[in-house]
Order: structure tokens, then C-alpha cells, then sequence
């Protein structure tokens, strides 16, 4: 099944599925921190419009992300989002929504669903575990933000839910992309947000409790019926590799990866 990989493309670092593209025309990306013109501490590629960054670098890094990628940055589509269990819908009505700054991106919304062409749609995330849905049979694709809070609503599942009922697909069809998040080696939490998820996605070392919000994720992808084949999860932690991410655990003011989707 289609694996991640981080390459370059025209120049920029992305963990991407080239062999996706290639059979399938259907680009995933995962960005990261390099290749942008944000200064310190957004530095450089900050990609969301919501952290306090000037509306200037963002759009210089959106256009450079997608001349990069092929796409057109005036389609690109987001949200606001709130640690919901909302999904949106994308199609003509709000394709394009948040292109240009954060007041336009979708409301109140975590995921986002379409079977648009050259429509890319993405979420931001900075240690939040994000996930690319595709049905390849049908054309379709979703980008999920999911944090503990999303996790423990089920953002994931409703995401899976509402791409098969706009697809008509099947959920065995589906190819889920676990991108880079918080690791359990770094995120340490307290009891009560431990408690919320099952004790087989924690650890226990010097004592503090570690949360594996990646596996969380994948757990949830192969409960709502997507195979284990079918899942790939890149292993990469945000609070470790300062050097490719931003981390809102590592600092609190950072720019935004993007988790971007598009039907090509």
C-alpha cells in the first residue's frame, strides 16, 4: 500500500506519497518548518493564519508551497478550528474559504471532506496528530486536525463516516496517512487526560505518563474498518525534530505545518 516518505519537491521538504500521485493523481503532503520567509518564532514556513504571524509571510509561504506542489493557493481551502468534531463538506460554495486570511477559513470546523479537482484542502497543526483520508476508488480525500480533545470525540471516525457517505464508497477502500504529531516519547500528560484513552497507548517512565496520540489515531482509522495495510503512519515526532517542525510543547508561540490533500 502507498507509504510516506520525506522528499523535495521543486524545492521544498514535504512527507509526501509520490507513488500516490504517480498511480493515482492524488497529492498528499505533509509540510514542514523549512523553506519559508516567516521570521523568529515563526520560522520559516509557517502556514497558518491564526498564530500571529504577518498576513504577508503567510501568503508568500502559501504561494510558495503551492507553486512547489502545482496547486493554486486561491483554491485552498481551511478552517478554523476548534478542537470539534465538525466536518465540512468542500465544494463550490466554499472552495477557496480561508485562502486568503484566517476570518474567511470555515468555522468552528476540524476536518475537511471533497471530491473537488485542483481543490486542496488543509489543516494546520504544530503537535496535534494530522491525518489524510483518500478514496482512491472514488476520489475523494479528507485532512483531519485531531488533539486530545479530537481524539477523544472521535474526530477521526466522523471524518471516515462523512468521506464514505459523500463518496458512496467502501471504508475498506479508504488509505489513511498518520502524519508527524507529538510522540509518546515527549508527550508527557496528567492522569486525568491519560484516563481518557485506553492504558495500551500510555507509558509510564521516571515518573510521569506518556500519551501516544499517533497510535491513538491509528487505532481509531482501523476500528472504524479501514485495514491495517491500509494505514501508514510516518513515525516522525514534532517535539523531537525541531530541525523539520514547529511544536507548540516545545514553544508556545510557532508557526503551523500544513496537511495538505488534493485531487489533481
Amino acid at each position: 500500500m502507498y507509504k510516506l516518505e520525506l522528499t523535495t519537491v521543486n524545492g521544498l521538504p514535504v512527507l509526501a506519497s509520490p507513488e500516490l500521485l504517480r498511480e493515482r493523481s492524488i497529492l498528499i503532503a505533509f509540510t514542514t518548518r523549512q523553506g519559508g520567509v516567516s521570521p523568529a518564532p515563526y520560522n520559516t514556513l509557517n502556514l497558518a493564519a491564526h498564530v500571529g504571524d504577518d498576513i504577508a509571510n503567510i501568503q508568500t509561504n502559501r504561494q510558495r508551497l503551492a507553486a512547489a506542489l502545482d496547486l493554486d493557493a486561491e483554491r485552498l481551502t481551511t478552517a478554523q478550528q476548534t478542537h470539534s468534531r465538525n466536518v465540512a463538506i468542500v465544494d463550490e460554495r466554499n472552495a477557496g474559504a480561508g485562502a486568503a486570511d484566517y476570518e474567511s477559513a470555515i468555522p468552528d470546523t476540524d476536518a475537511l471532506v471533497t471530491g473537488l479537482k485542483r481543490t486542496p484542502i488543509a489543516v494546520f497543526t504544530a503537535d496535534c496528530v494530522p491525518v489524510i483520508l483518500v478514496d482512491p476508488e472514488t476520489r475523494r480525500t479528507a485532512v483531519v486536525h485531531a488533539g486530545y480533545k479530537g481524539l477523544y470525540s472521535n474526530i477521526v471516525t466522523a471524518a471516515i463516516e462523512a468521506l464514505r457517505a459523500d463518496s458512496g464508497g467502501r471504508v475498506g477502500d479508504i488509505i489513511a496517512f498518520v502524519g508527524p504529531a507529538i510522540g509518546v516519547c515527549c508527550y508527557d500528560v496528567d492522569p486525568e487526560r491519560a484516563a481518557l484513552f485506553a492504558a495500551a497507548r500510555t507509558e509510564r517512565r521516571n515518573g510521569k505518563i506518556y500519551l501516544d496520540t499517533p497510535g491513538i489515531a491509528a487505532d481509531e482509522i482501523q476500528a472504524a474498518g479501514i485495514p491495517a495495510e491500509n494505514i501508514s503512519v510516518s513515525g516522525l515526532c514534532t517535539a523531537c525534530r525541531e530541525d523539520l517542525f514547529f511544536s507548540y510543547r516545545r514553544a508556545k508561540v510557532c508557526g503551523r505545518q500544513a496537511t495538505i490533500a488534493a485531487i489533481l
